[in-house]
């Protein structure tokens, strides 16, 4: 409203993903029960920190938990330390930046996906959306927008804080319920989240608008 746009002239297209891309590298591969993944550039924004600190009560509460974390950056040797500290070199793996099919192949092994960034740019994330399809359990801090991909404990988990409750997804959810929900994270994005979709409804809305002005 601020550019004179009404809110009615405007409609939203998410941002798709290519589905057929992770079906190449993802057949047949399944997931490593207890395996928790995260990814991105370590950055301060990005909380990496946070992950580890909840990673840490969830092995104090007697959790079988692995975790993987995908990146490079500044914070790198900050996480590394804070691990050793909390005596989890053992049960942490770091690995640097990798191709994009890599990544999927590593999402496709993890049974859970973790995000616990605060960075402001943060829009319904591409990572979240494609761990979803490789039906990891994707828990997110709430982002922006978040609840238009993510129905908690449907098809995923959305946290205020990291705290109890959060723990308790983890360590409490039957295998039963954790299934499911991977099932319907991988229907949603199949469902709703495709690239060749999202360029549909583009090719949809601006066919529509050229024939409303075509009508003036």
């Amino acid at each position: 409203t601020k550019m004179g746009v009404l809110k009615s002239r405007v409609e939203v297209v998410h941002r798709g993903i290519n589905v057929k891309e992770i079906d190449n590298v993802t057949s047949g591969i399944s997931h490593t029960k207890g395996k928790i993944l995260t990814a991105g550039k370590l950055i301060t924004e990005k909380n990496f920190d946070m992950t580890i600190l909840f990673f840490k009560k969830l092995i104090d509460r007697g959790g079988d938990f692995y975790l993987d974390i995908i990146g490079s950056g500044p914070e790198l040797s900050n996480l590394k330390k804070l691990t050793k500290d909390l005596f989890l070199n053992e049960r942490v793996n770091f690995y640097s930046h990798m191709a994009q099919q890599n990544l999927f192949v590593r999402m496709a092994k993890s049974q859970f996906y973790i995000m616990t960034s605060s960075k402001q740019s943060e829009r319904l994330p591409n990572a979240i959306k494609e761990a979803m399809y490789c039906r990891c359990i994707c828990a997110s801090l709430r982002t922006q927008g978040l609840d238009e991909l993510i129905n908690s404990k449907v098809n995923g988990y959305i946290f205020e804080e990291i705290g109890k409750d959060l723990e308790d997804f983890f360590m409490l959810s039957s295998e039963l319920e954790l299934n499911k929900i991977a099932e319907n994270a991988k229907r949603t994005i199949s469902g709703q989240f495709q690239i060749n979709q999202s360029m549909s409804q583009y090719i949809d809305k601006w066919e529509s608008r050229l024939n409303d002005k075509d009508k003036i």
